[in-house]
């Protein structure tokens, strides 16, 4: 059977380039793929970057640990809207220069202070 009649390109280079065509039709390439990526991950760095700013300009409290407390639960007991558990315990860690989660009892941390007309006593 000829293969013209049967559909088939004789060129094999025109049925590869048809095919490219019609992939690229259907899909990104790696290129375009990459560059979202790219972009998306900028577009990441600018929200943290902004939430990062409103800490700074946010007031803070000074609160004294307690045996058990953590990172993590004084941020919890603190939260300030529009930031998650996460991002106030990572916030105390850079205001307070701290290296790990771990606190002592006793420790005093400057924490991002919440926006509500109503403060809340710190644990002194």
């Amino acid at each position: 059977m000829d293969s013209t009649l049967a559909g088939h390109s004789p060129n094999r280079h025109t049925g590869s380039h048809r095919a490219a065509r019609t992939k690229r039709a259907h899909g990104l390439t790696h290129v375009e793929i990459a560059t979202l990526i790219a972009i998306a991950v900028l577009i990441v760095i600018g929200i943290l970057s902004a939430h990062s700013s409103e800490f700074a300009a946010t007031a803070s409290l000074t609160v004294q640990a307690q045996p058990g407390d953590t990172l993590w639960s004084i941020a919890r007991n603190h939260p300030i809207a529009g930031f998650t558990t996460a991002q106030i315990a990572e916030q105390i860690a850079r205001d307070n220069r701290l290296a790990g989660s771990t606190l002592q009892a006793g420790c005093v941390l400057a924490v991002p202070a919440p926006d509500d007309p109503e403060p809340r006593m710190a644990s002194l």
